[in-house]
């Protein structure tokens, strides 16, 4: 998928804490995982990490792009990228 500002959705693993004191063999094996949706516009796309801005903005002054609240998710973390159909 090409970084293009393409609107999209990320599926990811994030890390997750879990309080108190536990028994190893109370654990499973997605003990401290949890998956996270991510929607924004595609910023970057390569083996190292995804990325996503939550905004973007052009000017009129010789079409500059903009783009705000910036999430760099790492590759290894990353399930499934949807792109969002429709969207411009």
């Amino acid at each position: 998928m090409k970084a293009e500002l393409q609107p999209v959705e990320v599926r990811w693993v994030d890390s997750a804490v879990s309080r108190g004191w536990h028994k190893r063999t109370d654990l499973n094996d997605d003990a401290g995982t949890t998956e996270i949706r991510t929607v924004g516009f595609l910023t970057r796309c390569d083996r190292v990490a995804v990325q996503v801005s939550q905004s973007r903005h052009i000017t009129d002054e010789k079409y500059a792009m903009f783009v705000g609240e910036v999430l760099t998710i790492p590759r290894g973390c990353v399930r499934k990228i949807t792109a969002i159909r429709g969207l411009k």
